[in-house]
């Protein structure tokens, strides 16, 4: 009789056995048969029977009690029915495992790893899925290491089917280690010291794969090259064994040109443009120009970067860069305390310009470094700034007339043109991974600089700061933000008891020129407060501590939700530092250049705790909110 297909139910045996038996190739057959008479179905019971045993046997089980049936429909319409009944018995259990490893390379610490690690020793049942997996990742580990002619001298089962017991015996022997050989670059226009920088690695050095991956990602982090392809070349029959790489580059693009115009709830439209020289010489020379222009504080400046190779190391350099900055920045009269504005406000404009030079060294720390190591970077600078501010209305207020009638000490501080040398030395260390929301890990700045009157400079201080940021992903849709910062600056103030009418304030005016002074609040600092509005009367302070604690949960593919708490302050006296405590909640979108951060927050400490909305781009562990920019690449 035919009739229509056949139904098959397999009982006894569940999940990944049941899969395995399913998936055995005369049950397949069958499923995809449109007819099916009683006659093949009698004729294939033995192979389906044969079959579902050697589908067990994987899984340790090898000898099941399998029984085939066949139920015949009552018309051509209905589909025949198959039943498999399986009894899988006792799962065979291995006896002795003996895994060894031999030769030169036998106590290298990954080999070892993947011994102690063995998934099938005396007492488990016997899995050979985990057995050929955990098998055919040995030689891979040893390829990796330079152990190019390792291979297993002996790698067999023995099963007694009788006493329901397996033996395995695995012998590796590693053979020599294999060293670097030649590095062949094509042609390209840069000196071959340039290149020489790149490889961690000598010819007679220790074969290491991750040492041909960090290879091949820092020529292309070197920003020279659009391509990038390493093949090697293996010569197995030497003693030592030689593996010689051929590296094959192709040149970007010289210059790259660059324009955007974005939007913040600190900065209000924004306008940016760059042009980027990738390569100047053949000496590998870098130089790049940018400029910006910002509604708040109508900000605008230029600024230009020029990075030299040097030394023997890829992430060695001369930096040396220049910037001119102009912004209004009104001199302000705020309690401290209230946030009130206790006087009119004098508008203000300030000029700076700033020259930095230095040394550029970064390197990697940690196994695996070409993928999961920290960068360190360090800095050592020396910079030059003329800074020119001028607060004094051509045409006071009546009110602003009478303040500095009032008050004549406050005049020399509306006026002054600072110049200041500063050395200093700053340390980046990050490890982070990771892409969208999944992006976690850590990232902390270390920075010392001073200055000292009379060496070119006006004034003297010597300032440090930290700063540190951590993301914590607690599981796949949830995750934690900490960060904080401390900065300390040993400088002198101005403290000034200002009067008019019956109004009075405690004013107090770092000596520091702006560029180094601490300011918090903002997008990126204490939310629910405006820009930079928490110092010293608002015109910046030595001192600043802040952290921040947020919790964030994925709500869908590229969406999030956000509650957080932010406190701090940037202030001149550590005996009162006046922290301000922010609360809120937020949304996150998780674009390609990084997540859109929409937040809503209440100034807990302002009368009222007035609502701030802020709105930021980018991942908060790559920034440092209140850190003052230096200048630099």
């Amino acid at each position: 009789m035919l009739a229509a297909g056949v139904d098959i139910s397999i009982d006894g045996v569940t999940d990944k056995l049941r899969d395995n038996v399913a998936s055995s190739p005369a049950l397949l057959r069958l499923k995809a048969s449109d007819q099916v008479s009683a006659w093949r179905l009698r004729s294939l019971q033995q192979n389906i029977r044969e079959q579902a045993a050697d589908a067990l046997k994987p899984f340790g089980y090898y000898q099941p009690q399998i029984d085939v049936l066949i139920i015949e429909p009552e018309s051509i319409e209905e589909n025949w029915q198959l039943q498999l009944q399986i009894e899988p018995g006792t799962a065979l259990t291995v006896a002795t495992s003996d895994i060894i490893l031999i030769g030169p390379g036998k106590q290298q610490k990954k080999l070892q790893d993947w011994l102690a690690e063995w998934p099938l020793p005396a007492g488990a049942v016997l899995l050979q899925p985990d057995y050929d997996q955990a098998k055919a990742v040995l030689p891979r580990l040893a390829r990796a290491l330079g152990y190019v002619n390792g291979r297993y001298t002996s790698s067999e089962i023995r099963v007694d089917t009788a006493i329901n017991h397996a033996d395995i015996q695995l012998h590796f022997d590693t053979a020599e280690r294999a060293e670097f050989g030649r590095i062949t670059y094509g042609e390209v226009p840069l000196q071959p010291q340039v290149l020489q920088r790149f490889p961690r690695f000598q010819t007679g050095d220790d074969y290491q794969a991750s040492l041909v991956d960090q290879l091949r990602g820092e020529l292309a982090a070197s920003g020279y090259f659009s391509t990038v392809d390493i093949t090697e070349s293996v010569n197995a029959e030497h003693s030592p064994p030689v593996i010689d790489l051929v590296v094959s580059l192709k040149m970007r693009k010289r210059n790259t040109y660059t324009a955007g115009v974005g939007f913040g709830t600190d900065t209000g439209p924004r306008f940016q443009a760059g042009w980027d020289i990738y390569r100047l010489n053949s000496h590998g020379d870098s130089l790049s120009f940018g400029f910006g222009a910002q509604q708040t504080d109508q900000e605008f400046f230029l600024r230009s970067d020029y990075l030299r190779p040097r030394g023997n190391s890829p992430g060695d350099y001369y930096f040396a860069s220049a910037s001119l900055q102009s912004q209004d920045d009104d001199f302000e009269f705020e309690d401290t305390d209230s946030g009130d504005d206790i006087f009119p406000r004098l508008d203000g404009n300030r000029i700076s310009q700033l020259g930095t030079f230095g040394l550029i060294n970064q390197s990697r720390i940690g196994q695996q470094v070409a993928r999961e190591g920290w960068i360190l970077e360090r800095r050592y600078f020396l910079s030059f700034l003329n800074e020119n501010y001028d607060a004094e209305s051509s045409n006071p207020l009546p009110e602003q007339q009478a303040l500095l009638e009032a008050n004549p000490s406050l005049v020399p501080l509306l006026q002054t043109d600072q110049q200041v040398v500063t050395a200093g030395v700053s340390f980046d260390l990050q490890k982070i991974r990771g892409s969208g929301f999944g992006i976690h890990g850590t990232r902390g700045h270390l920075r010392v600089l001073g200055a000292l009157k009379g060496i070119a400079s006006d004034t003297s201080f010597i300032q440090g700061y930290f700063g540190l940021n951590h993301q914590i992903l607690l599981n796949e849709r949830s995750k934690v933000l900490l960060s904080g910062e401390l900065g300390y600056t040993e400088a002198g103030t101005t403290n000034l008891d200002l009067m008019l009418g019956n109004q009075s304030l405690d004013f107090s005016l770092t000596d520091l020129p702006e560029r180094y002074r601490f300011q918090a609040g903002g997008d990126r600092s204490i939310r629910g407060y405006g820009f930079e509005s928490l110092s010293n009367n608002r015109n910046g302070s030595n001192h600043l501590l802040t952290a921040k604690v947020e919790y964030e949960h994925r709500v869908g593919e590229n969406w999030s939700l956000a509650a957080f708490t932010d406190a701090g302050n940037a202030f001149n006296d550590f005996g009162d530092p006046n922290l301000r405590l922010g609360v809120g909640l937020g949304v996150r979108f998780y674009t390609l250049v990084g997540p859109i951060r929409l937040d809503i927050a209440s100034a807990l400490n302002d009368t009222g705790s007035p609502i701030r909305l802020h709105l930021t781009i980018g991942s908060p562990i790559f920034t440092f909110g209140s850190l003052p920019f230096l200048g630099g690449p």
